[in-house]
């Protein structure tokens, strides 16, 4: 997926403003946004940096596409971002209360889940915390998963076993979310896109903003909120973990 898109949707997009939401009141919940240095990793065009981490003073971020990190630079000047490999954190000198990896992990250029993570692990401060946000359930591959390199999606456990291995053991939050975008993409991706090709759409994404739905899906995940604060549902679009050195 070109990067002008995904930066001309990051801030208005009901999906980005779904992640924001899910992952404000997980962090609010456990505290995590005071007095912290954070490093994104993989932080694309500085969406996450700009929109999300507001209350955080000193953000770091790190890109390995160097048309992500041109928009990023441009859009986060009080982020601290520089070229950076998901691969290779050992090469940082620094070390940092939160470590993001906001859907970074199931990218084709992650060599190793597990040694990323380890090397994650060893670059945060003791007590440090570990935030993660990676696709779902293999079954909603399609056509935006080539779009924007899908190598692997997630179950929320096989995580948490690859966290364990890592070295975390102090699992603070864990939920599934995207109730209805999941059977919304199961939907599409069974049925609409085995009718039409890939060209059909031709960046292949499903970053498409058309106000009417877009205010829809938005009304949609403020309702989900009240089942992801109080449930757990064993089903969703998305993973979030958060976990403590």
């Amino acid at each position: 997926m070109k990067h002008n898109i995904h930066h001309k949707y990051e801030k208005d997009h009901w999906w980005f403003k779904n992640r924001r939401m899910v992952m404000r009141h997980a962090l609010y919940k456990i505290k995590l946004l005071e007095n912290k240095e954070l490093l994104e990793v993989g932080c694309g065009t500085g969406g996450n940096l700009k929109y999300l981490f507001t209350d955080i003073k000193n953000k770091y971020g790190i890109e390995i596409d160097k048309d992500a990190l041109a928009y990023a630079k441009n859009s986060c000047k009080d982020s601290n971002i520089s070229w950076g490999d998901a691969n290779s954190l050992h090469d940082i000198k620094m070390k940092f209360d939160i470590i993001a990896f906001l859907d970074v992990l199931y990218h084709e250029k992650i060599k190793n889940v597990e040694n990323v993570l380890k090397q994650a692990h060893n670059k945060l401060n003791d007590d440090g915390y570990l935030i993660l946000t990676e696709p779902a359930f293999k079954i909603l591959i399609g056509h935006h998963s080539k779009a924007v390199k899908t190598k692997r999606r997630f179950k929320k456990d096989e995580l948490e076993k690859i966290l364990l291995k890592a070295g975390f053991n102090k699992i603070k939050f864990a939920k599934y979310w995207g109730y209805l975008t999941f059977l919304v993409l199961l939907m599409k991706r069974r049925l609409v896109e085995k009718l039409l090709p890939l060209s059909f759409n031709n960046e292949g994404t499903d970053l498409i903003s058309i106000p009417v739905i877009d205010n829809f899906f938005l009304l949609v995940a403020k309702f989900e909120m009240i089942f992801f604060r109080k449930l757990n549902i064993p089903f969703g679009n998305s993973i979030l973990i958060i976990v403590q050195k």
